[in-house]
């Protein structure tokens, strides 16, 4: 099998190379052994490792923390969604909503440090505004929004550092959302805060793009909720334990009420177990009780088809705790789906240990 090297650092072999290979560099004055090589590229590595790429922003550090503000900046053609991330983070804001119609652009700034805040700050304002952007607040809420929308009522424009209002570190969660339906968002929320069972109009459109560059506390992450809620049209109401996410337009059925205060607030970490995927094979097994759908449409009119993915939880009794449109179709198969599936009764789900499971899954209808 010829000569073999061993790595005495690493424990193991390895063929030995050439020695034409590595005797080419006695034009340097030297013997290149498999030895020098290893220590060249090493070196090579960690001068390139510490140069500074000026073709990439600054992404911050990776473990929740916010960079220094007096770090220096550089972005080079960067995409306005990098650029907004990486400079809310310098300048101190936990998390900021992104409107969708603000994610076209280009960004090139560099600046040496030092950098105060309020230089970081208004190099922020200035790269939004030549992309037709602007930083606004309204409570404790940051958005991204056009510079179009100008202001309404209760919200400002961000311009002094001193505006930002300061956040606990590790409290709370980290979110991050990136362009997911506001059905979606809604439903990872309200499972988040225990505010459930419930169910989610498929009326409601839109996304969200969200990015949190440190945990954010409890009640500024419910004050997110019903802001992406204020600007879909769309409000959280309330019956007997239940709840509902229809569009502001909706009449309320007697009984039911908006719901303007806190949720109630969740278990426990620990003391709930996280919900588990299941495949649409076994959600189907625990089905008890399915009602098909009821498509109304006037006579004469063609018949509609589609197929529409609705999205479901389940708690430990097998109860639904969360129904949402996945995948819509169009609007009359979205609310025949989920007025069906929102009947479905399900046995529970019981886990390896023999403990009774939250689990999460998807249920495809098919109009045809």
């Amino acid at each position: 099998m010829g000569t073999r090297y061993r790595d005495k650092c690493r424990g193991f072999s390895y063929p030995a190379p050439n020695p034409i290979d590595y005797n080419r560099g006695k034009n340097w004055g030297c013997t290149m052994t498999p030895n020098r090589w290893i220590l060249l590229l090493t070196t090579l590595s960690v001068c390139l490792s510490n140069s500074v790429a000026l073709d990439r922003p600054y992404v911050g550090a990776q473990n929740g923390t916010l960079p220094r503000a007096q770090d220096a900046v550089s972005f080079n053609h960067a995409r306005l969604i990098d650029f907004i991330a990486t400079m809310s983070q310098r300048v101190g804001i936990a998390a900021v909503l992104i409107d969708k119609e603000t994610l076209q652009g280009f960004v090139t700034l560099h600046k040496d440090a030092p950098v105060s805040k309020q230089d970081m700050l208004d190099m922020f304002v200035a790269g939004l505004r030549d992309n037709g952007a602007m930083l606004v607040k309204s409570g404790t809420v940051y958005q991204i929004v056009p510079l179009s929308r100008g202001l309404g009522e209760g919200v400002e424009a961000i311009t002094s550092a001193t505006a930002i209002l300061p956040f606990s570190r590790y409290s709370g969660v980290q979110m991050k959302f990136d362009g997911i339906s506001v059905s979606q968002f809604c439903a990872v929320i309200a499972d988040m805060y225990a505010t459930t069972p419930i169910v989610i109009s498929p009326a409601i459109k839109g996304g969200v793009t969200l990015y949190s560059s440190a945990a954010i506390t409890r009640e500024d992450a419910y004050a997110i909720w019903r802001t992406v809620l204020k600007n879909n049209g769309a409000m959280l109401i309330g019956s007997s334990g239940r709840y509902e996410i229809v569009p502001v337009s909706q009449n309320l059925d007697p009984g039911w009420n908006v719901i303007t205060d806190q949720p109630p607030p969740p278990m426990a970490y620990g003391m709930r177990r996280q919900r588990r995927s299941v495949r649409p094979e076994e959600l189907e097994s625990h089905i008890i009780t399915r009602i098909d759908p009821i498509l109304r449409q006037a006579a004469g009119q063609p018949k509609l088809t589609g197929k529409v993915v609705v999205g479901i939880a389940l708690n430990e009794q097998g109860e639904l705790d969360i129904v949402h449109v996945y995948t819509p179709a169009m609007p009359p198969l979205d609310e025949a789906a989920i007025e069906a599936v929102k009947q479905w009764r399900f046995k529970p789900f019981i886990g390896s240990d023999g403990l009774p499971e939250r689990i999460e899954g998807l249920v495809t209808i098919v109009f045809n």
